[in-house]
């Protein structure tokens, strides 16, 4: 759980107290807070690519899938 970690250690640097009560929790909570954090770190960056535009690569054509033979002979 390096997530809940992280904001746990980033709160002590704040000075503020953490506690659990010394009681035991489900591993589905913690489990439960992990798929938000990634669901939350997803729209983020959906939102980022979104902003970006599309991409500017190169577009992949059929003439592609034809390349010249590379070093080891085989085409790729």
């Amino acid at each position: 759980m390096p997530d809940a970690r992280a904001i746990g250690d980033d709160l002590a640097e704040r000075g503020i107290a953490l506690s659990l009560g010394g009681q035991v929790y489900d591993l589905a909570t913690f489990a439960e807070f992990e798929v938000d954090l990634l669901r939350m770190r997803t729209r983020e960056g959906m939102a980022v690519a979104k902003a970006r535009g599309p991409p500017t690569s190169h577009s992949f054509t059929a003439q592609d899938s034809f390349r010249s033979p590379g070093p080891c002979g085989r085409a790729g």
